[in-house]
């Protein structure tokens, strides 16, 4: 096990490929610093997607045993609300999203209470976004708009369904949270 400045310990990426483990090292810097660039996060995102990948390819893989998941997803719903809402310029939340698909993907599982929060901050981030009109001169924003959308889909289906159907617990605490959040 290592300790990082941030206090947070890991075990030593042994078991890693020289990609996954150089994944491994970004994530650590990057969890580090403090403000990011556009390039950083779109690179944390991936380090933490290639990181998923391998902590599922082994047959007794649990994210912890590299980082606290709760830490991971945590940082990810901050770059999901740092995003502005008033337009939709970077890849950075569509991401953001689809990593935590990889995520859910790993042991342990993610709390309710925690999914619960990743789906209410991408709800909101997304409907928050104004609509695009699809044009010729705004072609390139509507297809990053439609591919926010397909990885908002792609997040919710991960979180919320159990099989294949929707897991009625998680939708219910859902809306639930939601109503007493945006009372009507």
């Amino acid at each position: 096990m290592i300790a990082s400045p941030c206090g947070l310990l890991r075990s030593t990426p042994g078991r890693l490929r020289q990609s996954e483990r150089e994944a491994y090292q970004f994530i650590l810097e990057f969890l580090e610093q403090g403000q990011a660039s556009e390039f950083d996060k779109l690179r944390f995102l991936r380090a933490v997607e290639t990181l998923s990948g391998a902590v599922r390819a082994q047959a007794d893989g649990n994210m912890n045993d590299y980082f606290p998941k709760t830490i991971l997803a945590k940082k990810i719903e901050t770059l999901i609300l740092e995003e502005p809402t008033e337009v939709l310029i970077s890849s950075v939340r569509q991401q953001a999203m689809l990593c935590i698909v990889a995520l859910s993907q790993v042991h342990p599982p993610f709390y309710m209470p925690q999914k619960l929060d990743l789906v209410s901050v991408s709800i909101s981030s997304v409907f928050s976004l104004p609509l695009i009109v699809p044009s010729l001169d705004r072609k390139e924003s509507a297809s990053l708009y439609l591919q926010t959308i397909q990885a908002l889909d792609d997040m919710l289906q991960a979180l919320l369904m159990d099989g294949m159907g929707p897991n009625m617990l998680m939708l219910q605490n859902f809306l639930e949270v939601s109503s007493c959040r945006n009372p009507v």
